[in-house]
């Protein structure tokens, strides 16, 4: 009777351990990763340079089809910092993604990072605000926009998932980051 009241307890005990190590390897990916996003909204408020010159802008993205991958990244344009007074949507929308385009140089990665312990990125296209891997914030003022220049019109998220678990880190155009 006592090995089996052991053993009962011992269950229970080990479903509660695992649960609880779910939801903090979720926890400390979602924070990394809103950490990160910050990050990159702080660098494009400072015009932080590289190479020298000031980008256009600095972004967060999960590359395509890479879901546990993330990066900064800067867009290098020519004479940015002399031109883009941060509110000229057509400027921006010109020199926002140019990977695509090929015209201009291509998009420089500052940083990169990788979610830790099995947590991955979830795109789901039919949630709402769930279809997009990139936040972009304009130098000077930390405008924000998706990758392809257009300003977000709604609150956007990305969710990230571990054994069944699921939680998220919601922005809105505003480029306020929460974590939820």
């Amino acid at each position: 009777m006592v090995v089996a009241i052991i053993a009962i307890m011992s269950a229970v005990g080990f479903a509660s351990l695992q649960s609880a190590k779910s939801a903090s390897r979720l926890k400390t990916a979602k924070r990394e990763v809103a950490a990160t996003i910050k990050l990159a909204q702080s660098y494009a408020l400072q015009g932080k340079m590289q190479n020298g010159a000031t980008p256009c802008g600095y972004g967060f993205r999960f590359p395509d089809n890479d879901n546990v991958n993330y990066e900064i990244f800067y867009n290098p344009g020519p004479d940015c910092d002399k031109k883009n007074s941060g509110t000229d949507l057509t400027y921006l929308k010109k020199y926002l993604h140019y990977t695509d385009v090929g015209i201009l140089p291509a998009s420089q990665t500052a940083e990169s990072f990788s979610l830790k312990n099995g947590v991955t990125l979830v795109i789901n296209a039919s949630a709402p605000g769930n279809a997009n891997r990139e936040i972009y914030f304009t130098v000077p003022r930390a405008n924000i926009f998706n990758g392809v220049g257009a300003p977000y019109p709604e609150i956007q998220s990305f969710w990230f998932e571990y054994s069944g678990d699921f939680k998220m880190i919601i922005f809105n155009p505003g480029g306020y980051v929460t974590e939820n």
